[in-house]
């Protein structure tokens, strides 16, 4: 998945994935299917992983392929840290990671990094790698710890959006920007067990989210670029990663945005293809947060395009982007 948002920090992926007929085999429509469906998400409770002497954090699993992944493990390439991994103590299928797609759920390991002696203060690339146990050299995927944490932040306003439909770039051009959405298709595929597979595909229908905030707002704006019989998007808000997200509805043609649970419509002026509109940080629980966890999803049709995760995972906030507010 590839977006142009403006992010805290990016690095390069790599893919690779083994699996056997029902659990997770060296072929290229399973290497496919697991850049897609294997989602990796490092939680630091403070939005940054400071290491004095050490550190403790959760590395976050969710899979959404059509099979289990039979035997995973979790190793820490670093040069500067000597580093421990262990699996939850409530994962009960370890190491077996289900898949969402057959009542899996989101499962994780503790990793704890103690820094050595000679590793003095600073900066340093820390990988997470997922493998084969039975294999090491049969690599799932690997992350690095930056990316993983999918950090963004939403700049802070001194004055307050004007919420009038006119779009204007002054208002907006330092706005945190969400684009690049793509299609969650079902492809046929060569091993004979299966008979398809779901992978993202860039998308002809395409939809710019920009975000920004004040101390008592959370401020969108939503360009649909192209307008059909029917176009709506959504915004996914989750206070973490366990709360079941709040969604505001932007229909084009109703010209309309709603919260779910709340009865009134929110503030918001549509022009052509464009929306604007603002929520009160207190109406989503959010008052006195730092950060909060968001996905976007756009509808044209029967066409359903997303930002992160697909159609079995759109729900759950580990697949969202951590945006944090700027002071």
């Amino acid at each position: 998945m590839v977006n142009t948002m403006a992010r805290l920090f990016c690095v390069p992926f790599a893919f690779f994935l083994w699996v056997a007929p029902l659990n997770a085999h060296l072929c290229n429509d399973v290497f496919i299917q697991a850049k897609d469906n294997l989602a990796v998400k490092v939680d630091i409770r403070d939005n940054q992983l400071r290491i004095n002497e050490s550190a403790e954090f959760r590395v976050y699993l969710l899979n959404t392929m059509d099979r289990d992944i039979a035997n995973i493990q979790l190793a820490i390439d670093t040069e500067d840290f000597d580093a421990s991994v262990k699996p939850a103590s409530d994962w009960r299928s370890y190491p077996r990671l289900k898949t969402k797609n057959k009542d899996g759920k989101k499962e994780y390991f503790i990793v704890k990094l103690q820094r050595r002696h000679d590793t003095a203060q600073g900066k340093y690339q820390i990988g997470l790698r997922l493998f084969n146990g039975e294999d090491s050299s049969m690599i799932f995927k690997t992350v690095d710890i930056n990316d993983a944490m999918a950090a963004m932040e939403v700049p802070r306003l001194t004055l307050a959006v004007t919420i009038d439909g006119d779009v204007d770039r002054t208002e907006w051009k330092d706005s945190l920007l969400c684009t690049s959405l793509y299609e969650y298709v079902y492809e046929p595929v060569t091993a004979s067990w299966i008979s398809k597979q779901g992978v993202n595909k860039p998308s002809d229908v395409q939809t710019r989210f920009r975000f920004s905030h004040d101390d008592e707002n959370l401020y969108g704006m939503i360009d649909f670029q192209t307008k059909s019989d029917s176009d709506v998007a959504r915004i996914y808000l989750a206070e973490n990663h366990d709360a079941k997200p709040q969604v505001i509805t932007a229909d084009l043609q109703k010209q309309t945005v709603t919260l779910s649970g709340n009865d009134q419509p929110l503030k918001a002026s549509f022009s052509g293809t464009k929306i604007e509109f603002s929520v009160p940080l207190d109406t989503l629980n959010l008052q006195n947060a730092d950060s909060f966890y968001v996905n976007v999803t756009r509808d044209q049709n029967s066409k359903k395009t997303y930002w992160r995760g697909n159609e079995i995972s759109v729900l759950d906030p580990i697949v969202y982007a951590n945006f944090i507010l700027r002071k």
